[in-house]
């Protein structure tokens, strides 16, 4: 009927440049990278919900930066499994130098098996970039495709 998973995960990184017995200021790196991820099945209504939350924290040549945000995506099957959907959104907010930038994305997308080895596919994807220092962008990208496996 209904699965569920939750997932952390971490990674941490250091490195530096090692003269001799010196490791000069500056020439340290550290990353940081941390998510937690939760995911619902419903087996019956052949839906899948995933949210999530991620930060990350950066220092290089005495430089700090960090990008944290949410997401969401929605993945639902329809007319007997023939037709898949997948719908998402995402938002990052990045620091570094006095610069922030925030990100937001939305994209969406469909394939259907038309014949046992044909394949049609869709997709979309709308994203705004907005922050002090860079200039405001809206991109849009829509896609579609057919393909054939032989």
């Amino acid at each position: 009927e209904q699965s569920q998973a939750i997932l952390f995960t971490g990674n941490f990184m250091e490195s530096a440049n090692k003269k001799g017995d010196f490791i000069r200021l500056g020439d340290a790196t550290r990353f940081f990278n941390g998510s937690i991820n939760h995911t619902l099945g419903l087996m019956e209504r052949n839906l899948s919900i995933a949210t999530g939350f991620n930060y990350s924290y950066n220092y290089a040549a005495q430089i700090v930066g960090t990008t944290w945000g949410p997401m969401v995506n929605v993945s639902k099957l329809f007319f007997k499994k023939i037709l898949r959907t997948n719908y998402g959104a995402a938002y990052n907010s990045s620091n570094s130098l006095g610069k922030k930038i925030n990100i937001m994305n939305i994209r969406g997308s469909a394939s259907a098996t038309i014949a046992k080895k044909h394949n049609i596919n869709t997709s979309i994807i709308w994203q705004n970039k907005t922050g002090n220092g860079v200039a405001a962008t809206t991109y849009f990208t829509a896609t579609a495709g057919y393909s054939i496996s032989f």
